[in-house]
């Protein structure tokens, strides 16, 4: 969980720098048909290809339509949003998903993930400071992201428990791929009439666009590998906390790349944030 989160930090900081050269379609699109062009070959030689047949079918298409939810809400709050806000609100994830655990699938979680998750809490107000103006209308957009990703999540756990890794992997990226294109062919060909615009943005400014989404694929498919195997051992209410350490992560980016330097209240949320995810492996109930 902890490399998932790493990722989820570097996916957001590129999809920052790819939002400045491309649309919000074509970035999302690009988000998910590069990771699945890259997964192909591994997929192929996988027992993935040899039985693609799935138990979950309804359960693989409402995933993949809380996945797009999410994305399409985080790429436009990153329009005029820094990272570390984006992270944060995004990260409002862990709040969700005990709650929709309990009301979808009635499964209470501990008290120790209620901790964690307050302690979490406390570490990002710390970081990015509520009364400062971050929580405005716009932010919708950023919370509509941590719901819908904490949906998403809620269903890959379920999904996991049935179904193997590399085959909700190829579903993932195969339903978001062609339901991102849909969207992109209406938005751009009968709505903004910049099919070819919005590409040739992408694909003829030379060597940085290509690096931009080639971080996009690996890191994409690198995080839906590494959070299948943590949620192979655990359950998303009970691995929820860890979320927060890519608000710290983010954080960290910001220091090195802009040299934003952490404050005092920084450090301290820093601390809360790890603490709480820490508290979580250490307290929780063992099954």
């Amino acid at each position: 969980m902890a490399l998932s989160t790493l990722s989820v930090s570097i996916f957001g900081f590129v999809a920052q720098l790819g939002m400045q050269i491309s649309s919000l379609t074509v970035m999302v699109f690009l988000r998910f048909a590069i990771p699945f062009v890259i997964a192909l070959p591994f997929l192929h030689f996988s027992k993935a290809f040899k039985n693609l047949r799935t138990q979950t079918l309804g359960m693989q298409i409402l995933r993949a339509i809380f996945v797009l939810v999410s994305q399409y809400s985080l790429f436009y709050y990153l329009t005029s949003a820094s990272l570390l806000n984006a992270m944060m609100l995004w990260n409002t994830t862990p709040i969700f998903i005990p709650l929709i655990t309990w009301v979808c699938f009635g499964k209470k979680s501990a008290k120790s993930t209620w901790l964690s998750v307050i302690l979490g809490v406390i570490g990002v107000a710390c970081i990015l400071k509520p009364d400062q103006g971050i929580i405005d209308t716009f932010s919708l957009w950023g919370l509509l992201a941590g719901f819908a990703t904490a949906f998403s999540q809620v269903l890959f756990g379920e999904n996991r428990l049935i179904e193997r890794n590399d085959v909700n992997l190829f579903y993932l990226f195969f339903l978001t791929t062609l339901m991102s294109f849909f969207i992109l062919v209406i938005f751009e060909v009968f709505i903004e009439n910049e099919f070819v615009e919005v590409f040739s943005k992408v694909f003829f400014q030379g060597w940085r666009p290509y690096l931009l989404i080639l971080i996009l694929g690996v890191g994409s498919i690198g995080n839906q590998i590494v959070r299948g195997i943590a949620y192979g051992y655990a359950r998303p209410a009970s691995l929820a906390p860890f979320l927060y350490l890519s608000v710290l992560f983010s954080g960290v980016l910001d220091w090195v790349l802009y040299g934003l330097v952490p404050d005092f209240l920084f450090l301290l949320g820093a601390i809360l944030i790890s603490l709480g995810s820490v508290f979580r492996v250490w307290y929780a109930p063992k099954v």
